[in-house]
Protein backbone atom coordinates (compact mmCIF):
# COMPACT_ATOMS: atom_id res chain seq x y z
CA UNK A 1 0.00 0.00 0.00
CA UNK A 2 1.08 3.57 -0.59
CA UNK A 3 0.03 6.43 1.60
CA UNK A 4 0.54 10.15 1.66
CA UNK A 5 0.16 11.68 5.11
CA UNK A 6 0.64 15.19 6.41
CA UNK A 7 3.67 15.53 8.67
CA UNK A 8 3.60 12.33 10.65
CA UNK A 9 6.66 12.53 12.87
CA UNK A 10 5.86 10.30 15.82
CA UNK A 11 2.75 8.79 14.22
CA UNK A 12 2.59 5.08 13.48
CA UNK A 13 3.32 4.30 9.86
CA UNK A 14 1.89 0.77 10.06
CA UNK A 15 -1.82 0.48 10.43
CA UNK A 16 -4.41 -2.18 9.77
CA UNK A 17 -7.76 -1.35 11.32
CA UNK A 18 -7.80 2.43 11.38
CA UNK A 19 -5.67 4.92 9.47
CA UNK A 20 -3.70 7.58 11.36
CA UNK A 21 -5.26 10.99 11.91
CA UNK A 22 -4.70 13.30 8.97
CA UNK A 23 -4.29 10.57 6.34
CA UNK A 24 -4.68 12.21 2.93
CA UNK A 25 -4.61 9.25 0.54
CA UNK A 26 -4.05 5.50 0.56
CA UNK A 27 -3.80 3.16 -2.41
CA UNK A 28 -4.08 -0.42 -1.13
CA UNK A 29 -3.83 -2.14 -4.54
CA UNK A 30 -6.73 -4.45 -3.78
CA UNK A 31 -7.59 -5.07 -7.44
CA UNK A 32 -7.59 -1.42 -8.52
CA UNK A 33 -5.98 1.97 -7.90
CA UNK A 34 -8.75 3.46 -5.77
CA UNK A 35 -7.86 5.89 -3.00
CA UNK A 36 -9.67 4.54 0.06
CA UNK A 37 -9.48 7.89 1.89
CA UNK A 38 -10.07 10.96 -0.27
CA UNK A 39 -11.00 10.02 -3.84
CA UNK A 40 -7.57 10.65 -5.39
CA UNK A 41 -8.10 7.54 -7.50
CA UNK A 42 -5.33 6.41 -9.80
CA UNK A 43 -5.18 5.06 -13.34
CA UNK A 44 -3.15 1.94 -14.17
CA UNK A 45 -0.76 2.46 -17.10
CA UNK A 46 1.42 0.17 -19.25
CA UNK A 47 0.60 -3.23 -17.84
CA UNK A 48 0.35 -2.68 -14.08
CA UNK A 49 -0.93 -5.89 -12.49
CA UNK A 50 -1.45 -7.13 -8.94
CA UNK A 51 0.46 -9.66 -6.89
CA UNK A 52 0.70 -10.88 -3.30
CA UNK A 53 1.81 -7.97 -1.14
CA UNK A 54 3.29 -7.58 2.33
CA UNK A 55 -0.29 -7.03 3.53
CA UNK A 56 -3.03 -8.05 1.09
CA UNK A 57 -2.29 -7.30 -2.56
CA UNK A 58 0.36 -5.06 -4.12
CA UNK A 59 0.87 -3.32 -7.44
CA UNK A 60 3.25 -5.17 -9.75
CA UNK A 61 5.24 -3.06 -12.22
CA UNK A 62 7.07 -4.74 -15.11
CA UNK A 63 9.78 -2.08 -15.47
CA UNK A 64 8.48 -0.96 -18.86
CA UNK A 65 7.08 2.47 -17.90
CA UNK A 66 4.30 0.88 -15.87
CA UNK A 67 2.85 3.23 -13.27
CA UNK A 68 -0.20 4.30 -11.33
CA UNK A 69 -0.98 7.89 -12.20
CA UNK A 70 -2.79 10.06 -9.64
CA UNK A 71 -4.30 13.30 -11.02
CA UNK A 72 -2.77 16.51 -9.71
CA UNK A 73 -4.59 17.80 -6.65
CA UNK A 74 -3.44 20.30 -4.00
CA UNK A 75 -4.26 17.72 -1.30
CA UNK A 76 -1.30 15.53 -2.35
CA UNK A 77 1.19 18.38 -1.77
CA UNK A 78 0.62 19.61 1.78
CA UNK A 79 3.14 21.93 3.46
CA UNK A 80 4.39 19.01 5.59
CA UNK A 81 4.03 15.35 4.65
CA UNK A 82 5.05 11.73 4.94
CA UNK A 83 5.12 9.50 1.87
CA UNK A 84 5.49 5.82 2.64
CA UNK A 85 5.28 2.45 0.92
CA UNK A 86 6.12 -1.22 1.32
CA UNK A 87 8.28 -2.24 -1.65
CA UNK A 88 9.82 -5.50 -2.86
CA UNK A 89 12.23 -4.68 -5.71
CA UNK A 90 12.82 -7.55 -8.12
CA UNK A 91 16.05 -6.03 -9.46
CA UNK A 92 18.57 -3.37 -8.56
CA UNK A 93 21.06 -1.26 -10.49
CA UNK A 94 18.42 0.90 -12.19
CA UNK A 95 16.49 3.92 -11.00
CA UNK A 96 12.99 2.92 -9.86
CA UNK A 97 10.40 5.44 -8.75
CA UNK A 98 8.23 4.36 -5.82
CA UNK A 99 6.03 7.44 -5.26
CA UNK A 100 6.54 10.72 -7.13
CA UNK A 101 4.73 14.02 -7.50
CA UNK A 102 6.28 16.21 -10.15
CA UNK A 103 5.47 19.79 -11.07
CA UNK A 104 6.93 22.51 -13.18
CA UNK A 105 10.33 24.00 -12.31
CA UNK A 106 9.12 26.24 -9.47
CA UNK A 107 6.29 24.02 -8.21
CA UNK A 108 6.58 21.83 -5.17
CA UNK A 109 7.39 18.18 -5.88
CA UNK A 110 8.74 15.03 -4.24
CA UNK A 111 9.98 11.59 -5.17
CA UNK A 112 10.71 8.44 -3.16
CA UNK A 113 12.92 6.09 -5.19
CA UNK A 114 15.23 3.12 -5.32
CA UNK A 115 18.20 4.82 -6.89
CA UNK A 116 21.65 3.51 -7.75
CA UNK A 117 23.06 6.98 -8.44
CA UNK A 118 23.16 8.56 -4.99
CA UNK A 119 23.98 5.75 -2.59
CA UNK A 120 25.18 2.82 -4.64
CA UNK A 121 22.07 0.71 -4.36
CA UNK A 122 19.82 2.28 -1.76
CA UNK A 123 16.78 4.47 -1.35
CA UNK A 124 16.46 8.16 -2.07
CA UNK A 125 14.01 10.95 -1.13
CA UNK A 126 13.86 14.19 -3.10
CA UNK A 127 11.77 17.16 -2.03
CA UNK A 128 11.39 20.58 -3.63
CA UNK A 129 9.19 23.02 -1.68
CA UNK A 130 8.98 25.55 -4.50
CA UNK A 131 12.14 27.36 -3.37
CA UNK A 132 14.75 24.91 -2.07
CA UNK A 133 15.55 21.31 -2.93
CA UNK A 134 16.68 18.56 -0.53
CA UNK A 135 18.09 15.15 -1.48
CA UNK A 136 18.40 12.37 1.10
CA UNK A 137 19.95 8.99 0.26
CA UNK A 138 20.29 6.06 2.61
CA UNK A 139 19.19 2.73 3.88
CA UNK A 140 20.80 -0.64 3.39
CA UNK A 141 21.99 -1.97 0.05
CA UNK A 142 18.86 -3.43 -1.47
CA UNK A 143 18.52 -7.19 -1.88
CA UNK A 144 16.15 -8.19 -4.70
CA UNK A 145 13.06 -10.07 -3.48
CA UNK A 146 13.18 -8.52 0.03
CA UNK A 147 10.42 -6.35 1.50
CA UNK A 148 11.37 -2.85 2.71
CA UNK A 149 9.27 -0.19 4.41
CA UNK A 150 10.37 3.18 3.00
CA UNK A 151 9.19 6.61 4.19
CA UNK A 152 10.16 10.13 3.21
CA UNK A 153 9.08 12.90 5.57
CA UNK A 154 9.11 16.68 5.41
CA UNK A 155 8.21 18.89 8.38
CA UNK A 156 8.11 22.16 6.44
CA UNK A 157 11.87 22.73 6.68
CA UNK A 158 13.77 19.41 6.78
CA UNK A 159 13.39 16.25 4.69
CA UNK A 160 14.20 12.83 6.18
CA UNK A 161 14.35 9.28 4.83
CA UNK A 162 13.54 6.15 6.83
CA UNK A 163 14.09 2.57 5.68
CA UNK A 164 12.62 -0.16 7.87
CA UNK A 165 11.85 2.52 10.51
CA UNK A 166 15.51 3.59 10.83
Amino acid sequence: AMAILPNAFGNATLYADSPPAGLISQWSAEGDASDSVDGNDGTLWNGVTFTAGRFGQAFSFDGNYACVEIPSNPSVMPAALTVEAWVKPEKTGVRQSIVSKWGYYKEASYSLELDEYYDGNGFFFYLHDGITTQYIAGGPNVTPGTWYHVAGTYDGSEARLYVNHI
